[in-house]
């Protein structure tokens, strides 16, 4: 990663204040036809005419077409005269910036005079709320974090696309209401995060909405200056402010204030960039990860036209787009879906297939002709919004970014084997890795997909506060993962939020080739945390391709005292169409359009048995499980579950897999079908050896 000394802060301060004040730095081409563009932000009128041919010409649009024309224009206008509470940034604030942000777009792609009306009175409802977050320090300071944010992006964008048609004296008051509710919080946030030791207190804010609409939500925010230095909420704010300030100094030239809040910005961006891993990974997942991604590549894209600082190297956004790639998962209940480690994971009720992802891909493909993340941005990441659109580049031709069945390591130590990305295809993940915000109890946790369907999951999207008592879903209990006498490794009570916890887990190693993935991943860290006693656990995971084997061995030694393991599988039932069973050493799962057969050897006697959570009733049907579990021993134990996963019912001319079986004598597992062996596994202390036959 990028470091940067005072001296680099001050040459890129200065050089971004020279831009600001050259004659003539943007564009002066900013009319076409009725539209004026007050600043040139994200794009000029020479790049209007494009971007409102794609508009108009591209089916890749047609549903944003149809979405913006939706707008119920009337029931917005009524809202906001007789129904919005100006002291809730949470819910009607969004409604708001949703809506100002589409009535502007409607204005320069269409030049639809009642739209931009609409954007304007939209802007004048908000300056209407006292407070555009829900945070505070004890000072009382408004603290930017995420309503504040989005709304500071929106005041802009309406006073950037509408240009002269707002007043001088209206774009002036939004202006003094952006620096005051605004950028003032943005910064104030930003400081805190960065000077963590020196923060005032953080709390919500009860002359909001906040704790109405989430009573109970008592979260402990003393920390949370700490906590957010590596979250996603603190490339919000940056991106925010940095598209603010320079907005600002457009309309009202530089000042100390301003470029006191530049620099703030610039800092926050940098030092968020290296929570990229090399390889572009991000530690959140793909939905926080989109989140992220898309206001900073936002702030960079303003930076770069208006500052003349281009920081886009300090990111590896190719590397970015393939990790969007690898973590796709698609069903045929949902061409989108992902894999879920944490709190991510798509809408299921009602709103499958909704998600709109496709904004950065679409960026990294324009910035870096870079052809996997146009295909990234075409198949896999949703729907298109507005960004989508201003960032598509046609000339940019899609590649698929590897067609073979293969195995990828992040960097984060996530891994996802599969034989491609179609919903057809064989996808086996596991969560190993550092922990991270949004994280689960889920070390060594594994997913595996097959013939559309999730066979074996990450339970989907538990709740954020600890006051719910489906929380607890939270935990290795709610994964399909290990549990060691029915306990799962260190995770926090969630008294301080979502935040990460202390467990860690590490691939130690690897192999694969066109016909297979080997992975071996230990957890004993984070299973230390909870029982000294543990020496080691470790689970490793061997997939063949061709057979649409997954192999998974689980490893638990001690130093004293015995203990039971037992192995979870989770199930997805949220539709209701999941059959399973179990059998004395076998159990079965089917979905509609895909089995999975399991069949289980243990170094002792174990049970199969199914079971729910001990949460809500809607809550728990949705995700069953099966449990492996062995008997309490001293001894290192070793626990082998063969799964065959295919299409249900066997597809027109698809012979059903020969069964699989384990031979084992001693600590070598052979694993054959019929008389053709496959692969041998030599069980030696922390690190399994394979033999491909």
């Amino acid at each position: 990663m990028i470091q940067s000394s005072r001296r680099d802060w001050l040459k890129l301060i200065s050089l971004a204040a020279a831009a600001t004040t050259v004659p003539g730095c943007w564009t002066n081409h900013r009319r076409l036809g009725k539209v004026n563009l007050q600043y040139g932000l994200f794009f000029d009128a020479q790049d209007l005419v494009g971007i409102r041919a794609q508009w108009r010409d591209n089916d890749l649009f047609a549903a944003l077409r149809a979405e913006l024309a939706a707008l119920d224009r009337d029931a917005l206008r009524t809202f906001m005269r007789t129904e919005v509470q100006i002291d809730d940034p949470l819910i009607d604030g969004a409604r708001l910036e949703k809506a100002a942000q589409a009535a502007a777009f409607l204005w320069v792609v269409e030049e639809d005079e009642d739209a931009a009306l609409l954007a304007e009175e939209v802007i004048d409802t908000y300056m209407r709320f006292p407070k555009w977050d829900f945070f505070m320090e004890e000072t009382g300071q408004t603290l930017g974090v995420q309503r504040a944010p989005a709304t500071s992006i929106a005041v802009v964008l309406v006073a950037d696309w509408l240009g002269d048609r707002i007043e001088a004296s209206k774009r002036a008051q939004w202006f003094t209401a952006l620096k005051e509710r605004g950028c003032a919080a943005n910064f104030a946030s930003l400081k805190a995060i960065r000077n963590p030791n020196d923060a005032a207190d953080w709390s919500f804010d009860p002359e909001t909405s906040i704790l109405r609409l989430r009573p109970g939500n008592e979260t402990d925010l003393s920390r949370r200056p700490a906590i957010t230095q590596e979250t996603n909420l603190r490339a919000i704010p940056a991106g925010a402010l940095m598209i603010s300030t320079l907005a600002l100094e457009a309309e009202e030239g530089i000042s100390p204030t301003t470029r006191r809040w530049f620099e703030m910005a610039l800092d926050a961006m940098k030092a968020f960039a290296q929570i990229y891993e090399p390889d572009g990974s991000y530690n959140e997942g793909v939905s926080y990860a989109n989140y992220t991604s898309t206001h900073l590549v936002q702030a960079m894209d303003v930076l770069l036209r208006r500052g003349g600082v281009d920081i886009r190297s300090h990111i590896n956004w190719p590397g970015y787009a393939r990790y969007c790639a690898e973590m796709s998962m698609a069903t045929k209940a949902d061409p989108y879906w992902i894999v879920n480690f944490g709190d991510n994971g798509n809408p299921r009720s009602g709103l499958v297939g909704s998600v709109k992802r496709s904004a950065t891909p679409f960026w990294i493909a324009k910035q870096f002709q870079d052809p996997v993340a146009a295909w990234v941005g075409l198949h896999v990441a949703g729907g298109c919004d507005l960004w989508s659109l201003l960032w598509y580049d046609a000339s940019v031709r899609p590649a698929v970014p590897d067609m073979d069945p293969h195995l990828w390591v992040s960097d984060l130590d996530w891994v996802v084997a599969r034989t491609g990305y179609g919903a057809d295809d064989l996808v086996v993940a596991l969560r190993s890795g550092r922990p991270a915000n949004h994280e689960h109890a889920d070390r060594n946790a594994i997913v595996i997909k097959d013939a559309g369907e999730q066979l074996i999951t990450d339970p989907y999207r538990p709740p954020y506060s600890f006051s719910d008592p489906n929380w607890a879903s939270r935990l290795t209990q709610g994964h399909s993962a290990i549990l060691i006498d029915g306990k799962g490794h260190e995770h926090h009570n969630g008294v301080e939020g979502t935040n990460a916890s202390y467990a860690h887990a590490k691939v130690i190693y690897e192999s694969s080739s066109a016909r297979h993935a080997y992975v071996v991943s230990d957890a004993s860290q984070a299973y230390r945390h909870v029982d000294l006693e543990i020496r080691y656990v470790i689970r490793t995971v061997l997939v063949l391709f061709d057979e649409r084997i997954t192999l998974v061995i689980d490893h638990l030694a001690k130093r004293m005292n015995p203990s039971r393991m037992t192995a979870r599988f989770m199930l997805d039932n949220y539709d209701d169409r999941l059959r399973y069973d179990t059998g004395l050493n076998t159990f079965s799962v089917d979905r509609p359009n895909a089995r999975l057969r399991a069949s289980c050897w243990c170094s002792h006697p174990f049970t199969i048995t199914a079971g729910q959570l001990p949460l809500t009733p809607d809550f728990a049907s949705r995700h069953p499980f099966v449990d492996v579990q062995t008997v309490p021993s001293e001894t290192p134990i070793w626990l082998a579950t063969l799964i065959q996963t295919g299409t249900s019912p066997v597809a027109p001319g698809e012979k059903e897999n020969v069964p699989a079986q384990l031979n084992v004598s001693g600590d070598v597992i052979q694993l054959h079908t019929g008389d053709q062996s496959l692969a041998t596994i030599t069980l030696r202390g922390r690190r399994p050896e394979l033999v491909l036959s």
